[in-house]
């Protein structure tokens, strides 16, 4: 999956960087892109996944180590910890916050992303000097954020299309839709990919069951979608840049204004990743116009 978040890129990166740094700086990437393809697909079985989890969707968490903590035995570690009393004895069973620190600050300071307000950075002792120029200016935003995952079709047919489910309220909904679907699939050893275009007959009631989990479990969403004629177009890829980005500035328009999303919100795009390349400029140009 590709997504909107990307790290900034350094001024003036080192030409002669040695064959060890490469190879460093290669696996960080792809270290990245990992982290950010499970939160996409709410795959997160790790402690860094489950960590990364937190600080995506509850952007307090990032400030604090204890928010974080609290937020991330409520959404793992339930049958433990629910939101309120803690028994002595629970603490030996749920997560250190020595462990869940340790893996935010990997997160925050080594891969970049989903990081503190320049305050509690500067605090930490990670903020550049350059940064610190700034830091009156930054003020910490914690704003619900709006989530939505996008995919296109039809390059090959008459009609561009590119579709989208939106999360209004995200955070451990995504997780439970995620692993109420992926439980019912071991249940009965489905195995197969969630595709309309490749559902037989039996597999119907499959389909059905999956469905009623989402709408069940999703507490707000919707369907948005946009679609024009191949007819005329020479370049469809283009075309398709233009759907994406007029999809996301109607759909945020058609949430402010119904009420159900209400702005000023944190905006998180996430598209299926089919050729990297044009992915991602596709995603560093909609991370531009929409900014």
């Amino acid at each position: 999956m590709q997504s909107s978040l990307f790290e900034p890129m350094e001024e003036n990166p080192q030409e002669n960087q040695s064959e060890e740094e490469k190879l460093r700086e290669a696996k960080r990437e792809e270290e990245i892109q990992q982290l950010l393809n499970n939160l996409s697909s709410a795959n997160v079985n790790t402690l860094r996944d489950k960590v990364a989890w937190i600080l995506n969707h509850n952007p307090k968490a990032r400030d604090s180590d204890v928010t974080l903590m609290l937020d991330f035995w409520e959404t793992f570690e339930s049958s433990i910890y629910n939101g309120h009393s803690i028994k002595p004895d629970d603490l030996y069973r749920l997560t250190r916050l020595t462990s869940i620190a340790r893996e935010r600050a990997k997160i925050q300071n080594v891969y970049k992303l989903f990081q503190a307000s320049s305050e509690v950075r500067h605090h930490r002792g990670t903020l550049s000097e350059e940064e610190k120029e700034k830091a009156v200016e930054d003020k910490p935003i914690g704003y619900p954020t709006l989530t939505v995952y996008m995919d296109e079709s039809g390059k090959n047919a008459n009609q561009l299309i590119v579709g989208s489910v939106w999360f209004l309220e995200v955070g451990k909904s995504i997780f439970d839709i995620h692993k109420k679907i992926t439980d019912f699939k071991k249940e009965i050893d489905f195995t197969k990919e969630f595709h309309f275009a490749k559902m037989s007959r039996d597999d119907l009631p499959i389909y059905q069951r999956m469905l009623e989990i989402f709408l069940h479990e999703a507490p707000a969403y919707s369907f948005k979608v946009i679609s024009v004629p191949t007819i005329g177009i020479q370049n469809k890829q283009e075309a398709l840049k233009q759907l994406f980005y007029h999809l996301i500035v109607k759909g945020v328009e058609h949430e402010d204004e119904t009420g159900r999303a209400v702005l000023p919100r944190s905006l998180q795009i996430w598209k299926d990743s089919e050729e990297e390349g044009a992915d991602r400029l596709l995603i560093a140009d909609l991370d531009d116009r929409l900014k």
